[in-house]
C-alpha cells in the first residue's frame, strides 16, 4: 500500500504556487520513488496533494462534495519553478523564461550547491556553459553538477508547452511545463527513449520495437525533467491536453464519482459500480482513471481497497477490513450494528460512511442520508456542524506546537479519526451543549441556536469530554481497579476545566482581538498580557465553574469522578 504522509502548512493559502514548497518534503529514500514510479501521494489536506511525479494537483468542494479537481498551471503568470538536484549530473529542463539563472539557481540555498550548469544547444547539438546573467528561455534542457542534495528555485514567466517536433534524428525533450506527462503512452514503437536516473548515475531506457520488453523506463516525466530520444525519422510528442487540468466529478445518488468531465464538458471516465463499490465496468476513451470514485473515497492503486480513512474497505467482499475502532458494544436496536467490520449498516445504495465517524441522532435525522431528509432546518444545523468541525480543526492546527495544540486538535479529532457509530451527534433545544457516555458509545448534543466559531468551540469542548470518556473506558476495559484509581478517572471539575480551556484556547486563535464570554465570565480576552494569559485563564475559568448554577466545582470540591470511587 501507498505511503500516507499527511503534512499540514499552517496559514498557507492553496494558491498555484503552494505544491513547489512540497518538494523538500517528498520521499527521497529509494531511487525508484525519486525516478518518477509515483508510489507516493503526499496529502496536505482535502484540498491539496502531491501525486504521482511531484505532480500538483488541488481539489475544489462544495461543501463535503467534491466537485472539481486542478492539475498544472492556469494561468500564464510568473512563476516559481522548483528543481530537486541530486549530488552528480542532473538533466533538468526549464518551464518558466527566466533571467540571470544560474544567479537565481545559486542564491536559493544557503550553502553552495552548483558546481556546473551547462546548457542543451538544439541547432548544433551541442553544449555551452550557462554564463553568470544570462537568461534561459521556458523548455530550455540543462546539464547541472551538484555538490549536494538541494532544492533550487527559479523564477520566470510561465510558458504554456507545445507539442514537441524533432528536426533531427536525436533530441532532448522537456518536461510538460508544470504537469506530470505520461510519455510512453504517445511513443510510437520506432522511438527510443533515454532518461537519466541521477541517484544511481545511470540511464533509464524505452527500446524501440522489437526490444520494447527490455526497457526499463517509468511512464512519467515529472516537472523538471527531460528525456532524450532517437527516432529513424522526426516524431511528433504530444503535450498534455489542456482540456485535462480541470475534471469535473459527476455524482450518484450515493456521491460516488460515475462519471468524469474535462474542461471542455468531454467525458474521461464513466464506471458502473456493485453497490459495495467494487467496479462493474470502466469506460476511459482517452486514458485517464481517477483515484477518487466510490462514495468519493480514493483507491489505493496497489491493493485495490477503498481507503475510509479510520479504516480500509474491501469492496469486494463488502467489508471493512478492520472492525470500528470504537466499539465496545452493540446498538440493540439496529442490529445491522451488530457485525464490527460491517459497511453502511449492509445498505450501501441507501447509506454511506462519509469518513469512517460520527453518526447523527434521530434528533439530526439518524441514519438517513442529507438527500433523503425532508427537514431544511435539520440539513442546515448538519451543513453548520460540518462546517465547524472543518473549520475548528484547520484553525487549531495553525496553533504552535505544543500541550495546548495537541488538546485543541484532541478535541475535534475524536469526531473524525475513529468508528462509524462510536460518537453520535444531535441537538437540544438548551444552549451550550452535552454529552453522555453509554455501552461504548459517546451521544454529544449540542444547541440549534449554535453556528460558525461558538459552534467550533462548543464542539470542541464536548469532544475533549467524549475524548475523556473513551480514554478512561478502554483503559478501564483492561483492567478497571487500575484505571479507577489512574489520572484518566477525571473528576467533573477536570473534566470541565479541560473542555473550557479548549474553548479558551481556540478563541484565542479566532479572536485575537476581542473575547469569549461565556455566560457572565469572561474566559478569553485579548487585552490579557502575554505572560499572564495562563494565569488568567485559569483563573477566568476556576471562576466559571465555581459560580455557574450547573457546576459549583472547584479543586476543593470537585465533584464525582468518570468511575465514582467508594470513600
Amino acid at each position: 500500500m501507498k505511503t500516507r504522509c499527511e503534512t499540514f502548512f499552517r496559514g498557507a493559502a492553496l494558491g498555484a504556487l503552494l505544491w513547489f514548497h512540497l518538494a523538500s518534503v517528498l520521499p527521497t529514500a529509494s531511487s525508484a520513488e525519486a525516478a518518477g514510479q509515483g508510489l507516493t501521494t503526499v496529502y496536505v489536506n482535502r484540498y491539496f496533494e502531491v501525486r504521482q511525479d511531484q505532480a500538483p494537483t488541488k481539489y475544489i468542494f462544495n461543501g463535503e462534495t467534491r466537485v472539481a479537481r486542478a492539475t498544472g498551471s492556469l494561468s500564464a503568470n510568473i512563476r516559481v519553478q522548483r528543481l530537486r538536484i541530486y549530488p552528480g549530473w542532473n538533466l533538468c529542463s526549464l518551464a518558466v523564461t527566466a533571467t540571470n539563472v544560474l544567479s537565481q539557481l545559486s542564491a536559493s540555498v544557503s550553502q553552495p550547491a552548483i558546481e556546473a550548469l551547462y546548457r542543451w544547444i538544439p541547432s548544433t547539438g551541442g553544449y555551452a556553459a550557462v554564463a553568470a546573467g544570462e537568461g534561459l528561455p521556458a523548455d530550455t534542457v540543462v546539464w547541472l553538477k551538484s555538490i549536494t542534495n538541494a532544492t533550487l528555485s527559479v523564477v520566470g514567466l510561465y510558458v504554456e508547452p507545445t507539442n514537441f517536433t524533432s528536426a533531427t534524428l536525436g533530441a532532448y525533450v522537456a518536461s510538460a511545463g508544470l504537469e506530470a506527462w505520461g510519455i510512453t503512452k504517445l511513443l510510437p514503437r520506432t522511438v527510443s527513449v533515454w532518461k537519466h536516473d541521477p541517484l544511481d548515475n545511470l540511464w533509464k531506457v524505452w527500446l524501440r520495437d522489437p526490444l520494447e520488453t527490455s526497457s526499463d523506463l517509468l511512464t512519467f516525466l515529472a516537472p523538471g525533467e527531460a528525456i532524450f530520444i532517437q527516432a529513424d525519422a522526426p516524431v511528433q510528442l504530444e503535450m498534455p491536453e489542456t482540456t485535462l487540468r480541470i475534471r469535473y466529478y459527476h455524482q450518484d445518488h450515493i456521491g460516488s464519482s460515475s462519471v468524469v468531465g474535462d474542461a471542455a464538458g468531454a467525458l474521461v471516465e464513466e464506471t458502473v459500480l456493485y453497490p459495495f463499490g467494487h467496479p462493474r465496468s470502466a469506460f476511459q476513451p482517452r486514458g485517464v482513471h481517477e483515484d477518487y470514485g466510490f462514495t468519493q473515497k480514493e483507491q489505493d492503486q496497489e491493493s485495490g481497497l477503498d481507503y475510509f480513512e479510520a479504516r480500509y474497505l474491501n469492496s469486494l467482499q463488502g467489508r471493512f477490513l478492520s472492525p470500528d475502532p470504537l466499539r465496545e458494544s452493540d446498538n440493540s436496536q439496529n442490529p445491522q450494528s451488530w457485525n464490527c467490520y460491517a459497511y453502511a449498516f449492509n445498505n450501501p445504495i441507501r447509506y454511506v460512511d462519509p469518513r469512517g465517524l460520527y453518526v447523527w441522532d434521530q434528533s439530526l435525522g439518524g441514519a438517513a442520508a442529507d438527500k433523503d431528509v425532508k427537514e431544511k432546518e435539520i440539513l442546515e444545523q448538519r451543513a453548520a456542524i460540518r462546517a465547524a468541525l472543518q473549520k475548528g480543526a484547520e484553525k487549531a492546527k495553525t496553533l504552535a506546537e505544543g500541550s495546548d495544540k495537541n488538546l485543541v486538535l484532541r478535541g475535534f479529532n475524536i469526531y473524525g479519526a475513529e468508528g462509524d457509530t462510536g460518537v453520535i451527534v444531535g441537538r437540544r433545544n438548551e444552549s451550550g451543549g452535552h454529552t453522555t457516555y453509554h455501552d461504548g458509545k459517546v451521544t454529544i448534543t449540542l444547541s440549534s441556536d449554535a453556528k460558525g466559531w461558538a459552534l467550533a468551540g462548543t464542539l470542541a469542548h464536548e469532544g475533549t469530554h467524549a475524548a475523556d470518556d473513551f480514554d478512561f473506558w478502554n483503559a478501564a476495559k483492561k483492567d478497571r481497579d487500575a484505571a479507577k484509581t489512574g489520572p484518566l478517572n477525571r473528576t467533573d471539575y477536570e473534566q470541565e476545566f479541560r473542555g473550557y480551556k479548549v474553548e479558551s484556547i481556540l478563541a484565542q486563535a479566532t479572536h485575537p482581538k476581542s473575547h469569549l464570554r461565556k455566560g457572565e465570565n469572561i474566559i478569553w480576552d485579548s487585552s490579557w498580557k502575554a505572560d499572564e494569559i495562563e494565569k488568567n485563564r485559569t483563573a477566568a475559568i476556576n471562576q466559571l465553574l465555581a459560580n455557574h448554577p450547573n457546576y459549583g466545582y472547584t479543586p476543593q470540591k470537585p465533584g464525582e469522578r468518570i468511575l465514582p470511587i467508594k470513600k
